[in-house]
């Protein structure tokens, strides 16, 4: 959005440096571009299927926190949605999606590895966003496997196993885990 109405403006710009006698159509053109952005935003990101999925995350937030009720400590990994996690469970959450963390916990991935740099983070549950996202492990058939990556690097990190039955889960298929990163 940013960039359409930069871009927006900087034609504008443009095109009165070039022919100032234009303004009225650049107003317009401007105009145009921003009733369709908000158009767009209304119909898509208010209404749409977004709208959908953060209902879903919310009360995800909300089975989460129930099942954490008793974890005080608990520190989240999620592959997916970590401000909505963060907000909705109020527990500190460490995003994997390689948008939203840090530098270092991007290069310590990459270098260290997801178990070793997570377990030193103190992480103890895992979120995940997608049913049929975590992997049977072969031979273990209670135990499932998330792959992990260092997605500024484009890097491999390992994965992350967890057992059992997830503790929360949503209609959007955010699913929360028991999660014990064992450096070794």
């Amino acid at each position: 959005m940013l960039g359409l109405a930069l871009g927006a403006g900087a034609a504008a710009d443009a095109v009165l440096r070039w022919r100032p006698g234009l303004r009225p159509v650049a107003i317009a053109g401007c105009a145009a571009v921003l009733l369709a952005a908000v158009a767009f935003s209304w119909s898509e990101r208010v209404r749409g299927a977004n709208a959908d999925q953060a209902d879903a995350v919310r009360a995800f937030g909300a089975a989460a926190s129930a099942a954490l009720a008793d974890d005080p400590d608990a520190v989240l990994v999620t592959v997916d949605y970590p401000g909505y996690v963060a907000l909705t469970t109020r527990r500190p959450t460490i995003a994997l999606d390689g948008l939203t963390g840090t530098f270092e916990l991007q290069r310590d991935l990459r270098d260290r590895g997801a178990a070793c740099t997570l377990e030193e983070l103190g992480a103890t549950h895992l979120v995940t966003d997608a049913p049929g996202r975590l992997a049977a492990v072969p031979g273990h058939p209670d135990r499932r496997r998330q792959a992990v990556s260092a997605w500024l690097y484009d890097a491999p990190a390992g994965s992350l196993e967890v057992a059992g039955d997830p503790l929360a889960t949503s209609p959007a298929g955010l699913e929360l885990w028991r999660l014990a990163p064992t450096c070794g």
